[in-house]
């Protein structure tokens, strides 16, 4: 994933994984990955630099939960897009975890 070479990618990976799940009800990567991004990204807070950093907060990444983040329609396209780019096999790979509220 790029946030493995460069920490500033955590914050939209924690974004789009965040809407994805909260919002379309589907998980694009495995929890154990949204969970190691939270702590790393929680671990480098004070070195990580991204437009969109103000919209997680550290008790967020405490707990491992974006649900309440207000999501910018960037956020929301970009997640979009990448999930047009995963396979139906990738996509079987993450259980879906709740009714989607929108189709990608």
């Amino acid at each position: 994933m790029p946030y493995e070479s460069d920490k500033n990618m955590l914050v939209p990976w924690f974004l789009m994984a965040s809407y994805a799940y909260y919002e379309l009800g589907i998980h694009i990567m495995p929890d154990s990955e949204f969970d190691n991004i939270a702590i790393k990204l929680e671990k480098h807070w004070e070195d990580v630099d991204h437009m969109h950093k103000h919209l997680i907060t550290k008790e967020m990444l405490a707990t491992s939960s974006g649900y309440s983040i207000k999501y910018t329609n960037m956020i929301k396209y970009a997640t979009r897009a990448y999930m047009r780019t995963l396979t139906k096999k990738q996509m079987k790979k993450f259980s879906t975890c709740k009714k989607a509220k929108n189709t990608v």
